[in-house]
């Protein structure tokens, strides 16, 4: 009984212990999961940024009053700045102003 008792004991401590080391493997795994996910976010940033304004301005087309053969042309537009954005040809400051000047 008194070594029953004592075994018992033992696998309580060492449960705690797994426990608390289990936590702390989660912990470190979502931190690190976490890290990853704001580095890819950080290299894609240019991308994700071009598509979203592209996006954006597509809308704003097909929400002005302008004939319907105006609308396919600045869209035409609108996506070869958002091509020349994402591969590094065109700075988001003169796609800014390539747009502006579209108005």
């Amino acid at each position: 009984m008194i070594h029953q008792l004592q075994s018992f004991r033992r696998q309580s401590f060492s449960r705690r212990g797994g426990v608390l080391q289990g936590c702390l493997i989660a912990v470190g795994v979502v931190v690190v999961l976490a890290i990853v996910g704001i580095a890819i976010l950080a290299m894609n940033a240019k991308s994700l940024t071009a598509s979203a304004a592209a996006g954006l301005a597509k809308v704003a087309v097909d929400a002005m009053p302008l004939p319907a053969q105006e609308k396919p042309e600045l869209k035409d537009i609108i996506e070869r700045v958002s091509i020349g954005v994402k591969s590094g040809d065109i700075t988001l400051d003169e796609a800014g102003a390539i747009l502006e000047g579209l108005q």
